[in-house]
C-alpha cells in the first residue's frame, strides 16, 4: 500500500508540469516577451508607391523604314540621324538603301554617305528633317532626294599670291605681289590612300616691275599662266588635309621696254615682245575645312618657264578661299 500511495502522489505532483509544457507547445507566440509591430505607414507608402509604378506610361519606340535611290558607284552606305540638338545618336553602316529606325517619336534629322569600292565615302547627302509618329501603322518614308553622290567631286577656288624670282631674272626684275590666281577642278578618279584625286585648270595673272637702274632700260613683264594640274587630296579623319599638284601648260607673256634718250629726257623709244612659252609646275598646299563645302588653302608652286632666252626659275606662295561640290 505504501508503494501504491507514493506512486499516486508523484502522478499528481507531475501532472501540473505536463500541462504547462502542453501549453507552451500549442502557443509558442506567448512566451515571446516583445511581439513584431505592423509599421501601418510604411505600409500605406508601399501601396502608394505600388499604385505610382503602375501609372507610369512606358513609351514605346516608334518603328519606322527610310528608303532612298540607290547611288551609281556605291557599294554600302553610311546612315547619320542626329536629334533637336544636333547629336548624332546613330551612326550605321548598311549594305541596301534602306534602313530600320527604332526611336521614340519626335523630329530628328537624317543625312546618308555613300561609300565606293575603297571603302570611303564619295558624298554626303544635305541633312533632312523627318518626324517620326505614334501611329498604329508603319508607313515607310521615302527619301529620294536624300542622296546625291556623284563620283565627280567639282572645286573652285580664287585668292592673291606672291611670285618670287629665283636666281637669274632676279637682277632684272622686282618680286611681284601683284598677283592672283584660280582653279577650277574635277576628282573623277579615286585611289584608296587619297580622299579624291582629280584635274583642275589654272590660271595665274601676274604682272612684274623692273629693277630701276641708272642707264639701263626699264621693262615690264606681264604673265598669264594658263595650264591643267593633276592634283591629289589627303584623307584625314580631321579637317586639314594636303594637296599634291604636278601641272604645266603655256605662258604668255608680254614684255614692254622703254629707252630714255641721253640727250633729251622728254624722249623716249617703247618696244613691246610678246611669246607664248611652256612651263611646268610642282606644289604643295594644306587645305583646311571651315564648313563642308568651304574650305581654305594656302601653299607653294615651283614653277620652270622655258623662254627661248633662258629659263624663268620662281616660287609661288598663295592662299585661296573655296568650295567643293
Amino acid at each position: 500500500m505504501k508503494a501504491i500511495f507514493r506512486i499516486a502522489i508523484i502522478f499528481f505532483l507531475c501532472l501540473p508540469l505536463r500541462v504547462n509544457n502542453i501549453n507552451a507547445q500549442e502557443n509558442p507566440q506567448e512566451n515571446l516577451k516583445e511581439k513584431p509591430q505592423v509599421n501601418l505607414k510604411e505600409a500605406e507608402n508601399t501601396e502608394i508607391k505600388e499604385q505610382e509604378v503602375n501609372k507610369v506610361k512606358v513609351e514605346e519606340p516608334v518603328k519606322r523604314r527610310i528608303k532612298w535611290e540607290d547611288a551609281e558607284g556605291a557599294i554600302e552606305y553610311k546612315v547619320q540621324i542626329s536629334n533637336p540638338q544636333g547629336k548624332i545618336i546613330i551612326n550605321n553602316t548598311v549594305a541596301e538603301s534602306s534602313f530600320n529606325v527604332e526611336l521614340p517619336h519626335g523630329e530628328y534629322r537624317i543625312r546618308i554617305g555613300a561609300v565606293n569600292k575603297f571603302g570611303k565615302i564619295g558624298s554626303w547627302s544635305d541633312w533632312a528633317n523627318i518626324t517620326l509618329e505614334e501611329e498604329k501603322t508603319l508607313p515607310e518614308l521615302t527619301a529620294k532626294a536624300f542622296i546625291t553622290y556623284s563620283p565627280m567631286h567639282l572645286k573652285i577656288d580664287i585668292g592673291p599670291s606672291f611670285f618670287q624670282l629665283l636666281p637669274g631674272w632676279d637682277n632684272i626684275y622686282k618680286n611681284s605681289y601683284n598677283s592672283t590666281t584660280i582653279h577650277a577642278g574635277a576628282a573623277p578618279l579615286d585611289f584608296s590612300y587619297f580622299h579624291y584625286t582629280g584635274i583642275e585648270l589654272e590660271s595665274t595673272f601676274t604682272k612684274f616691275k623692273s629693277k630701276s637702274k641708272a642707264g639701263r632700260i626699264n621693262t615690264r613683264m606681264t604673265n598669264i599662266i594658263t595650264g591643267l594640274n593633276l592634283y591629289a587630296v589627303s584623307w584625314f579623319d580631321f579637317p586639314v588635309n594636303f594637296i599634291f599638284r604636278l601641272g604645266g601648260g603655256f605662258v604668255f607673256t608680254e614684255q614692254e621696254y622703254e629707252k630714255f634718250n641721253s640727250t633729251n629726257i622728254h624722249s623716249r623709244e617703247m618696244a613691246t615682245l610678246e611669246s607664248a612659252d611652256p612651263y611646268y609646275k610642282a606644289g604643295l598646299s594644306v587645305e583646311y575645312r571651315v564648313l563642308e563645302n568651304l574650305y581654305l588653302e594656302a601653299g607653294a608652286d615651283f614653277y620652270l618657264i622655258r623662254y627661248l632666252a633662258s629659263d624663268l626659275k620662281g616660287l609661288k606662295y598663295f592662299i585661296m578661299i573655296g568650295t567643293g561640290l
